[in-house]
């Protein structure tokens, strides 16, 4: 397992932030979304993305491949509004 900072956009305090447990840097963005938005407590029918370094991380990109420092950097989740 390896800890990973998420931080919130357009949220301020300790909601914002969150160190979370990710079981297998192997795992495709897509697989740790979930995992994220119940950390959060992001309504399910909500769509996140993952930003990190100014770039959007695509749902086939593996976890091991996007190159984060865990110590010194956040990917930034984005929600996407959920009306359709």
């Amino acid at each position: 397992m390896v800890d990973i900072r998420f931080k919130l956009f357009g949220v301020i305090g300790e909601r914002a932030e969150k160190e979370i447990d990710i079981p297998n840097m192997g795992m495709r963005v897509s697989e740790i979304r979930p995992i994220v938005k119940r950390a959060f407590k992001i309504i399910p029918m909500a769509k996140i993305k993952f930003i990190l370094n100014g770039r959007t991380l695509e749902d086939d990109t593996r976890m091991e491949r996007i190159g984060i420092d865990p110590r010194k950097e956040y990917i930034h989740v984005m929600v996407l509004n959920p009306n359709p």
